[in-house]
């Protein structure tokens, strides 16, 4: 990537989010390719985001394709996602709200030890408006920059029970996206001409993720690892100036940008019978993020804990409708992978419920999670956010490859 790209991409929007007048979106995804999410299912968010070790047949696990091998029938599922996101800093605040499609999963089990998988899902995303306004030899102007785009993955899966009590996970996925960002530059006089820069990049390789879940007590106790290594994507950075009094001028140039590792492990336990509780810890290298080689500033390593209670639904299609619903809770706590400009940590807090419910005579089940959070602290950050998530997950399956007599 040339040198001119390199604020715009590593620092200078970061920054600048803390002086602005109106914002909008996530000052926080203004940094390298957006915000993370990597979401996993439903199920698990309304559990605070444990999922390592789950081990659900009616579940399909976007985060350890090792539980994938839990599924009897072939399954399908969508996933959606509500945000609404109440941010403010020292001069400013203001509410967005995000709706969208979250992905979808889809697994076949080939024979009841191995089945196959793919899936679609958002990994980060970037969405933001800044406005400034200020005088520049007694002539007003306005500056609005505009964020938007991510990166996305396609997810193609191998799973595993080579042993009754481990079961092993492999996902190939391919990943790909862009981000752009757009300075626009309006003077209030008609004796100075406004500008508009817009600069974009597109990404695209490939990753890969391993995972295993480990039963030594069958429906008891179960232990779950995944491990994602650092790997690098293809880029292309485009920046284009429109000043208002020439004609367009436009640069291109390819580079590559380093994806951090990942790794985690987890935990689950059924006590009783009816209760199931989980505890993940993930680490997430965010300090090996590069654009050509050049290191995002002021990111670290991210260690998140989450920890989450189920309260299992009764399994006989007869019991009353309320008994047949599972019921969940759950805590989540983690650094932002980002530091605030000050050089000071943020903190990014979760509080989650959630609930499964059977549809149409248990052909199809529905998970929903509702998460109430929290990004960084007015008084030590300089700007925090205030975040309700509503997560719907609706799945579908049927046997096949079943013999006919």
């Amino acid at each position: 990537m040339m040198k001119i790209f390199r604020p715009f991409v590593l620092v200078l929007p970061f920054l600048l989010a803390f002086g602005s007048d109106v914002f909008s979106g996530s000052i926080l995804s203004t940094s390298g390719i957006g915000l993370p999410l990597g979401f996993p299912d439903a199920r698990s968010l309304g559990m605070g985001g444990v999922s390592i070790a789950q081990l659900d047949p009616l579940t399909l696990n976007r985060m350890n394709p090792a539980s994938l091998n839990a599924v009897r029938n072939t399954r399908f599922s969508l996933q959606f996602l509500y945000e609404s996101n109440a941010a403010r800093d020292e001069a400013a605040e203001q509410t967005s709200r995000y709706f969208n499609f979250d992905g979808f999963s889809f697994f076949i089990p080939l024979h009841e030890r191995i089945g196959i998988g793919m899936g679609l899902a958002p990994e980060t995303r970037a969405d933001y408006e800044l406005e400034f306004s200020d005088a520049l030899n007694s002539q007003d102007y306005e500056k609005i920059i505009r964020g938007k785009g991510g990166l996305n993955t396609w997810n193609f899966t191998l799973s595993a029970r080579p042993l009754g009590y481990l079961r092993l996970g492999l996902t190939a996925a391919y990943f790909f996206g862009k981000t752009e960002e757009t300075w626009r530059l309006d003077y209030d006089s008609a004796d100075f001409a406004s500008t508009q820069d817009v600069l974009s990049m597109h990404a695209h390789g490939m990753g890969a993720a391993a995972g295993a879940v480990f039963e030594p007590v069958e429906g008891v106790v179960r232990i779950g690892a995944i491990y994602r290594p650092v790997f690098r994507l293809k880029t292309q950075s485009d920046l284009v100036l429109r000043p208002g009094y020439s004609t367009s001028v436009s640069r291109s140039e390819e580079g590559d940008l380093d994806y951090p590792s990942l790794t985690g492990i987890g935990i689950s336990g059924s006590p009783w019978k009816t209760v199931n509780l989980e505890l993940d810890y993930i680490e997430t290298g965010w300090n090996e993020f590069r654009v050509n080689g050049a290191f995002l500033e002021g990111t670290l390593k991210s260690r998140r804990y989450a920890f989450g209670a189920e309260f299992r639904a009764d399994d006989n299609i007869y019991a009353p409708y309320w008994k047949r619903i599972a019921f969940r809770a759950g805590f989540s706590t983690a650094p932002v992978f980002v530091r605030d400009p000050s050089g000071n940590r943020m903190r990014e807090t979760w509080i989650s419920f959630g609930l499964g419910m059977p549809l149409m005579e248990d052909q199809a089940h529905m998970d929903a999670a509702l998460q109430f959070g929290r990004r960084g602290s007015l008084e030590r950050n300089g700007m925090e956010e205030s975040l309700i998530r509503l997560h719907m997950t609706l799945t579908g399956g049927e046997k096949w490859f079943s013999r006919k007599y």
